[in-house]
C-alpha cells in the first residue's frame, strides 16, 4: 500500500512561499502518487502541525493548525467536500490538534455523559455522512 502524510513548509517548487501539502507516497518506487496543496484556489499551510485520514471511500479528512486552523475533506481528485474553520480571529489560543472521522457507533452512552452529547442524536447525525 501508499503512505499518505502530512507535509508540512515543503519548498518544493523554489518559490518559497510557505506552504503544506498532503502527499500519498508509494514506498516501493518513492513516487509521489497524489498531492494535494491547495494552490491555486486554496491556500493550504499550517505554521504548527496537521494531519490526515483517508476515508472509507477514498476521501481524505486533512486538518491544517495555525493560520488555516480548518477541517477539509477532500476527494481524490483534490476537490474540496466541505470545510470547516475554528476560532479564526484567535488561532494561536485555540487551535484544531486533532480531526478524525469516526463512526456512527462511536457515540455510545458511556462516551457522551461526560462531555454532555446526547448519544442518540450524535449516531443519528453521524449515520447521515
Amino acid at each position: 500500500g501508499h503512505i499518505l502524510l502530512y507535509d508540512n513548509n515543503g519548498f518544493t517548487d523554489g518559490s518559497r512561499t510557505l506552504r503544506s501539502r498532503l502527499l500519498e507516497i508509494d514506498p516501493a518506487t518513492g513516487a509521489i502518487a497524489w498531492s494535494f496543496d491547495g494552490r491555486p484556489n486554496y491556500g493550504f499551510f499550517s505554521s504548527f502541525h496537521g494531519g490526515q485520514q483517508r476515508l472509507p471511500g477514498g476521501n481524505i479528512l486533512a486538518f491544517e493548525s495555525g493560520e488555516g486552523n480548518r477541517v477539509i475533506e477532500l476527494t481524490p481528485a483534490g476537490e474540496i467536500v466541505w470545510t470547516y474553520t475554528v476560532n479564526p480571529e484567535n488561532f494561536r489560543e485555540n487551535s484544531v490538534n486533532m480531526a478524525l472521522r469516526v463512526p456512527y457507533d462511536f457515540f455510545t452512552p458511556a462516551f457522551c455523559e461526560p462531555i454532555g452529547c446526547d448519544a442518540e442524536k450524535a449516531k443519528a447525525a453521524a449515520s447521515k455522512r
